[in-house]
């Protein structure tokens, strides 16, 4: 199953505007859960390969936020990529069902807060930011893509959905390009209000 979402999420790449050829480097610095982070680079040079980085277990928790240089043909840029877990089942996660509802309906939970929170917290003001979420995760970049909190301050350059929803916003109100990949017979990204608009 997770070779055929690898190879179901790699045909999305051709969508993605910006190659998605990312060099993600964690630094030796706390990490948002309050851990101090390896210093290593992980190279992400495709959809599949952000789609592994989110959905592996791995004991990030639900937000990473990690400087990053995205590569398009010939030009690099300085980036920060935040991406953003689906639903945890673990008590006490801010990534919880309820997010989901509220998400859907474009209004804040916990979790659209903490990650803003951590944004704010983490990354220079300015920067440049690349989100990549799965389906709650995605939603709430999209939630971040409008909000006047966030692009205020920071120029969003992508949303990249992983089987998310859309959430009940107006496409001229996201900043960045959205790019949503779906597997056809998941029916979790049609599900919510945000297919209407």
């Amino acid at each position: 199953m997770k070779k055929l979402l690898s190879v179901l999420l790699a045909l999305c790449l051709t969508l993605l505007p910006l190659s998605a050829v990312a060099a993600a480097t964690q630094t030796d610095a706390e990490t948002p859960d309050g851990e101090t982070a390896d210093a290593e680079t992980l190279v992400l040079a495709s959809v599949a390969d952000v789609a592994t980085y989110i959905l592996e277990p791995d004991p990030w928790g639900e937000i990473q936020i990690a400087p990053a240089t995205l590569t398009t043909a010939d030009v690099s840029r300085d980036v920060y990529l935040v991406a953003l877990r689906g639903v945890g089942f673990s008590a006490g996660k801010t990534n919880n069902i309820l997010a989901c509802f509220l998400s859907a309906f474009n209004l804040e939970s916990d979790f659209y807060r903490l990650t803003l929170k951590y944004i704010l917290q983490y990354v220079p003001e300015g920067s440049a930011i690349v989100f990549a979420g799965h389906s709650l995760g995605g939603m709430i970049g999209q939630q971040l893509s409008c909000a006047e909190a966030f692009t205020s301050k920071y120029e969003l350059l992508n949303t990249l959905n992983l089987g998310s929803p859309y959430v009940l916003v107006k496409a001229d109100k996201r900043e960045g390009t959205l790019v949503r990949c779906v597997d056809t017979t998941d029916v979790i990204p049609k599900l919510g209000p945000g297919v209407l608009v």
